[in-house]
């Protein structure tokens, strides 16, 4: 223990010179950890926390446990409650709103702080947090949507929503609005939702969860439609899969996959379509072959539709190819799968 210099003199340049000092330490006989909910709202009824008092090796400590909620506000909005009870190991202690006036005083966040005092020896330890009071209690974002919306072929949009604490939000009730209809849709257990629009005039799609409550702000989502023009009403449109290729098998250098690919045409019997794969910068894989252009229903579940798939425009066919895409094992992780018809149509997906 004391005080020590350090000298450095390199064989070029001058002298160095540090001073520290090195003190006894003694490490805590006990921690304090607390511990607040995943999150909070505005509408709670009552605000729990948990605190925990143990000793380095594990065993609960005994003693007394003063925690104190503070609402931060000022004046007459001033609210601090200190509660004092007996500990041993870890407790819940709970506050209700109506006390801390959370929604009286628009209060948006608790500073709590918490000191155990061991039995006997009166030795202390604390912790503190803080904790903010949520008012959206879910948030829209998308997942997923096509590159454009297409002549003839629908566009699809998948949207997420979230809670706080950035679970998934079940159950819950949203208006959809685009090209001039509007439908009623609930997030699935995953908090998904997905909107197939059929409407090529759609310019944009709004949304807004229906479930906000007084004292809450409202969740909403709004998305701007790009769109693909074709003088032919001619278009592709690669139905990407949702789940990750599986690579080639052992002693295999590439994979073997199958791509869905939505097309609408005009006096166009069959096509020459070439499927380019890039990865890493690079061409991985290509090839054009002629495929046949039946007429066919489409690959898309009619609960996702806002409104009615019309029919296909006068003089043009609209269905589904399967394409065969050869992936080496240089195309990885992610990769880019183009394919074209020139000269009147195109499309990609990553």
């Amino acid at each position: 223990m004391g005080t020590y210099t350090i000298h450095i003199i390199p064989p070029q340049g001058s002298k160095t010179t540090t001073i520290f000092k090195v003190e006894d330490f003694v490490l805590p006989r006990f921690e304090v950890t607390l511990r607040p909910p995943p999150y909070s709202l505005a509408t709670d009824s009552a605000f729990s926390f948990t605190v925990c008092a143990n000793y380095t090796f594990g065993q609960p400590v005994k003693g007394n446990l003063s925690i104190t909620i503070d609402n931060t506000k000022s004046r007459k909005c001033q609210t601090r409650i200190t509660r004092n009870i007996t500990i041993s190991g870890c407790t819940d202690v709970e506050e209700t709103a109506a006390k801390l006036q959370i929604v009286d005083c628009n209060v948006y966040s608790l500073k709590v702080n918490a000191v155990v005092t061991e039995e006997g020896t009166g030795v202390e330890a604390m912790a503190s947090t803080t904790t903010s009071i949520q008012r959206r209690l879910i948030t829209l974002k998308t997942l997923y949507k096509d590159q454009y919306m297409k002549p003839n072929l629908p566009f699809t949009l998948k949207v997420r929503a979230s809670r706080p604490d950035n679970t998934a939000g079940v159950g819950v009730p949203v208006e959809l609005c685009a090209g001039g209809q509007c439908t009623n849709l609930t997030t699935g257990v995953d908090g998904l939702i997905t909107a197939v629009l059929p409407n090529y005039q759609s310019v944009s799609v709004r949304m807004k969860a229906l479930n906000s409550r007084v004292n809450m702000y409202s969740s909403e989502y709004y998305q701007t439609l790009s769109h693909y023009f074709s003088p032919s009403n001619s278009s592709l449109l690669i139905y990407a899969p949702e789940e990750t290729l599986k690579c080639a098998e052992a002693g295999q250098s590439t994979s073997q996959h199958i791509l869905p690919v939505l097309f609408s045409a005009r006096d166009q019997p069959t096509a020459a379509i070439t499927v380019q794969v890039v990865s890493r910068g690079s061409i991985q894989y290509t090839n054009t072959q002629d495929y046949q252009l039946p007429s066919g229903p489409l690959p898309i579940s009619t609960e996702h539709l806002v409104e009615p798939l019309p029919p296909p425009l006068p003089g043009t066919v609209r269905g589904v190819i399967n394409l065969t895409i050869s992936l080496p094992d240089t195309a990885s992780p992610i990769v880019k799968v183009s394919q074209f018809h020139p000269p009147t149509v195109s499309s990609g997906a990553r």
